[in-house]
């Protein structure tokens, strides 16, 4: 019986999470908002997202808080993990609108593959 250290550290050895490139999403939402301070017109990036949903099928969710952990800091967005059952992409959690998420990511076992046209 391995622990859970152990574990999770063959989650990251195994699957790519893609953890960069869901950042670089959240941040190419950044929007360039003008602001006016004491008379000067100054600009600032804003983020567009705010609160980001990850949700993981039950074998991945271990590694949850350490992917949330970064994207937090990278992105400076809030990150929700959803512990509920997920049984694949179909599966979209319901109410994420009453809580305020502005964009949902759903992690699976399987790499998405790209179809030649």
């Amino acid at each position: 019986m391995t622990n859970l250290s152990d574990y999770k550290q063959k989650l990251l050895e195994n699957y790519d999470f893609e953890t960069e490139r869901v950042i670089k999403e959240i941040n190419k939402n950044k929007v360039l908002e003008n602001q006016r301070f004491s008379g000067r017109q100054k600009s600032k990036r804003i983020f567009k997202r705010k609160i980001i949903c990850l949700q993981f099928p039950e074998g991945l969710k271990a590694i949850a808080p350490q992917i949330a952990t970064e994207i937090e800091q990278k992105t400076k967005c809030h990150v929700l993990i959803w512990i509920d059952s997920c049984f694949g992409a179909c599966d979209t959690p319901l109410g994420l609108d009453k809580l305020g998420v502005d964009m949902l990511i759903q992690y699976g076992h399987a790499p998405w593959t790209e179809r030649n046209k």
